[in-house]
């Protein structure tokens, strides 16, 4: 088991900047019925990527964790769905 010792950085979603199109996503995810709530932080972290591979499951699409064209597209279209 790898210890992480206090000098060294924290994990790289971690690290980065906010990205509006993260937000979104985020956002998107929790209007779709993420569970549990993402919180909205514009990082792509472990619970966002996890809330993705739920989507694509309950979509039927590849269910890799990744936010790609087929997951947008599945994404937008679910929300004009709804809205």
């Amino acid at each position: 088991m790898l210890v992480k010792e206090s000098h060294q950085p924290d994990e790289a979603w971690r690290e980065s900047e906010a990205d509006a199109g993260i937000t979104w996503l985020q956002q998107a995810l929790n209007d779709l019925g993420a569970s549990p709530r993402l919180r909205i932080d514009g990082r792509y972290g472990p619970a966002t990527r996890q809330a993705i591979t739920t989507f694509q499951k309950s979509a039927g699409i590849k269910a890799d964790g990744i936010y790609g064209p087929v997951t947008e597209a599945s994404l937008t279209l679910r929300l004009a769905c709804i809205r």
